[in-house]
């Protein structure tokens, strides 16, 4: 009966503290040595490294300083908007990376997911290791 009570006391105190059950995803980082089959549309972009689906988003800003932030800049103004940033969400959510600038933000809505694609893939521009630096 006593084992019971403790179980019971356990549902409860549970149900009221749920960051007491956080959950933490280990990934092995030495996959991404070697990424295959990238393709971006939308603002989406997939690869493949080694047995892990990576997904992530493209966005157009207007900030390009630095290699990665929290946050992306972005202006209300039309036609400001024309630097590529990328940013991993699955199996982990990387800082944006920026990626490269277009002559203009027609280009860039057009063309950053696919551009993100393929710099993950080859790692241009360092943009994969500045992704895997700061993941969480």
């Amino acid at each position: 009966m006593g084992k019971f009570f403790i179980f019971v006391l356990f549902l409860l105190v549970s149900c009221f503290n749920f960051s007491a059950f956080a959950i933490t995803k280990c990934i092995d980082t030495s996959v991404f040595s070697s990424c295959i089959f990238s393709n971006g549309s939308g603002s989406n972009f997939y690869s493949t490294c080694g047995s892990i689906s990576v997904r992530g988003v493209a966005f157009c800003g207007t900030g390009n300083g630095g290699n990665s932030v929290g946050e992306v800049q972005t202006s209300s103004s039309s036609g400001d908007n024309t630097n590529c940033w990328c940013r991993m969400i699955d199996p982990a959510v990387s800082l944006w990376v920026y990626a490269v600038g277009y002559a203009n933000e027609a280009s860039c809505l057009s063309s950053c997911a696919s551009r993100c694609a393929q710099y993950f893939q080859n790692n241009s521009n360092s943009l994969r290791t500045y992704m895997l630096q700061n993941l969480s």
